[in-house]
């Protein structure tokens, strides 16, 4: 069985996009530990808020992240 910790997130993309929806946090972590684990290029947020697109899920390279911090949806 896996462990999931949902928290809800606000991305901001180097291109102005801003995404709110959920990100899967293992057990013990924060999102700050998310954006640093060097094992993982990239965050899935899932039950998106963006335009037209609800609830679906995005994979989001890290490299294009200008900032992500945590939100009540």
């Amino acid at each position: 069985m896996r462990d999931f910790d949902t928290k809800a997130a606000i991305i901001k993309l180097l291109d102005g996009t801003t995404i709110k929806g959920k990100v899967n946090l293992k057990s013990n972590t924060r999102l700050s530990d998310l954006i640093n684990d060097p094992s993982t290029q990239f965050v899935v947020l899932f039950d998106i808020s963006f335009r037209e697109e609800l609830g679906k899920v995005v994979i989001i390279n890290k490299n294009q992240i200008v900032w992500l911090t945590p939100c009540d949806v």
